[in-house]
């Protein structure tokens, strides 16, 4: 059986995907954060602009407060591209990547096939890492393979985002109160993704969701 391990990698620090949220059904995104200077003082006034295929061609644009905070609301659930403009500020390149982790069923998976990469745009890349299920999933390792076909990139320059689920318990749940904390205590105990996939801790943005049991 194959499990899948979905994560965002984002170099360079921009942020690029929302986690979705349900609402009566319907699947809205939040994109939030700061913009500041290399120097970290915030930037009021920046135009922070949206774009994805899930906008269907259009663009949703925002300006940063007095504290350089700004937040991109209502977003239908997708991969977004967030780009940042302010006056005497020259644009620069931010490469994003969206990465993806696999658990084969087999034991170990061959060097040569350990990884894939798949142009998605001009500033977008899908990145198909494969482990076998005896294997440590050494993702920064990995990523050295991919820079030895060509792509290059600055581990210590690059934001993971990774989701991160809490789990509450439900009465509506329909499962006794003692299974749902039997649930619930082994989730707390499981590894985390930045540990199991062998992240560097500075480098790890969590977005975290709550689900119910």
């Amino acid at each position: 059986m194959i499990k899948w391990f979905p994560a965002v990698v984002c170099l360079a620090g921009t942020l690029l995907c929302a986690m979705p949220a349900r609402a009566q059904g319907v699947q809205t995104a939040i994109v939030t954060g700061s913009a500041t200077s290399a120097d970290g003082v915030a930037l009021p006034g920046v135009t922070v602009t949206a774009e994805s295929p899930a906008l269907i061609g259009e663009r949703l644009a925002v300006i940063t407060d007095v504290n350089g905070v700004y937040a991109l609301k209502g977003l239908p659930a997708g991969t977004y591209s967030v780009t940042f403009d302010l006056a005497n500020f020259k644009p620069a390149r931010r490469d994003n990547v969206v990465l993806t982790v696999v658990v084969e069923n087999t034991p170990y998976v061959k060097t040569a096939e350990r990884v894939s990469i798949e142009p998605l745009g001009k500033s977008f890349s899908h990145v198909r890492i494969r482990f076998g299920f005896m294997e440590s999933p050494n993702v920064p390792r990995a990523l050295g393979i991919a820079r030895k076909q060509g792509w290059s990139f600055d581990i210590m320059s690059t934001s993971f985002f990774l989701s991160r689920r809490s789990v509450r318990p439900d009465a509506r749940s329909g499962m006794p109160p003692w299974q749902d904390r039997i649930f619930i205590l082994l989730a707390r105990n499981a590894d985390d993704a930045s540990s199991y996939f062998h992240l560097p801790t500075d480098r790890v943005v969590e977005i975290g969701t709550q689900v119910s049991v």
